[in-house]
């Protein structure tokens, strides 16, 4: 693996542990843009991006912002094979199943605060 994206993996966590979302995601951003310079195989990327979206402490606006920007900068030709957007959509309602997440905790609380 790339050292740079291994910095980047390792800035990603810390970000994450700290509830800096913003920019974890712009961190995620640009290990998407380094996936994709590089060539890496589909299979490689789709790993990785799991990795991320699956990652304990992992917050909604990080997993939305990825596969946004996934599908809307048509990453991987991801447009003319549904079969890998379903694929990515599958992993992201996969990771919204996890109840440790600290703005899914908020966004509770404040749901009942509001009723």
């Amino acid at each position: 693996m790339d050292s740079k994206l291994k910095e980047l993996l390792i800035n990603e966590e810390q970000s994450r542990f700290n509830s800096d979302y913003t920019d974890c995601l712009k961190i995620c951003l640009k290990i998407l843009n380094i996936l994709e310079k590089s060539k890496s195989k589909e299979s490689t990327i789709y790993d990785i991006i799991s990795k991320i979206l699956l990652k304990k402490n992992q917050s909604n606006f990080v997993r939305i912002g990825i596969i946004f920007h996934l599908i809307r900068n048509n990453y991987l030709d991801i447009h003319s094979h549904n079969n890998l957007k379903l694929k990515y959509y599958k992993i992201l309602i996969e990771s919204f199943k996890y109840d440790e997440i600290k703005d899914k905790h908020e966004e509770k609380d404040n749901i009942y605060i509001i009723i």
